[in-house]
């Protein structure tokens, strides 16, 4: 009945405690429940800048890793009401797409890219100091947040081919999900 299944309920949360426990007692795996330390946070960044970009009500940042320092860029533009309404534009647009309506296609997803950069990637590479062409592009691996992963990040800007205000022309992009996946992956 309903009074064994809450002890059985009981039993099994105060079991999955002990073993929790054990695994933070245990030199081994206790890494598992914390994040990358600073040290091993700037280690990543050997291949990369890492770009962290989270969005709240409150406000939004950039958090940058570099092999020097670490630290917060607030992005200004970058609201979370725009961003609701940006991904819902974004995926009506890929929904709705159709060979006879590319045209209308292309002209929303042109208007998505510029906010993208208006509002998160041009910022954060001036932050960097990555304005215009460079001989050698530097890797940037963008760590979008909730909703921010729905988003094509490496194409943010303006591809009308009058500038290189895109992140194409700037930097090799690479995606990781966390700082966490991207250790295993290095």
């Amino acid at each position: 009945g309903p009074k064994l299944d809450m002890e059985r309920r009981i039993t099994a949360s105060k079991r999955f405690n002990e073993i929790i426990d054990k695994i933070r007692s245990d030199d081994k795996t206790k890494s598992l429940f914390l994040g990358p330390s600073m040290s091993e946070l700037q280690s990543l960044s050997d291949s990369g800048t890492i770009v962290a970009i989270n969005v709240s009500s409150i406000r939004s940042d950039a958090l940058i890793v570099t092999r020097d320092r670490t630290w917060h860029y607030r992005l200004q533009d970058l609201h979370q009401a725009d961003v609701l309404q940006q991904a819902q534009k974004y995926l009506e647009t890929l929904e709705q797409d159709t060979s006879i309506g590319r045209k209308k296609t292309n002209k929303s997803l042109h208007s998505i890219f510029k906010w993208l950069w208006d509002a998160i990637v041009g910022p954060t590479l001036s932050e960097l100091g990555i304005v215009g062409k460079a001989q050698e592009w530097p890797r940037i691996w963008w760590i979008p947040i909730g909703l921010m992963s729905i988003f094509p990040i490496h194409a943010a800007g303006d591809h009308s081919g009058k500038t290189d205000r895109n992140v194409l022309d700037r930097v090799i992009s690479s995606y990781a999900t966390t700082i966490r996946s991207l250790s295993h992956s290095q």
